[in-house]
């Protein structure tokens, strides 16, 4: 039962992520402000990624 639980939460915490996605993307529907943020916030993180892998 135990490597079931530990099972359980490892998958848990993995998918937070998705779940995360999920609701950025209802809320992107709704309001054009979360939409712009999505955009500006990936752009930011991809020009960051960039930086450090040079």
């Amino acid at each position: 039962m135990r490597e079931f639980l530990e099972a359980f939460v490892m998958v848990f915490v993995g998918e937070m992520g998705d779940k995360s996605q999920f609701l950025a993307l209802a809320f992107a529907t709704t309001y054009a402000a979360v939409l712009a943020g999505l955009v500006i916030y990936t752009l930011v993180q991809n020009k960051k990624a960039r930086k450090e892998g040079e």
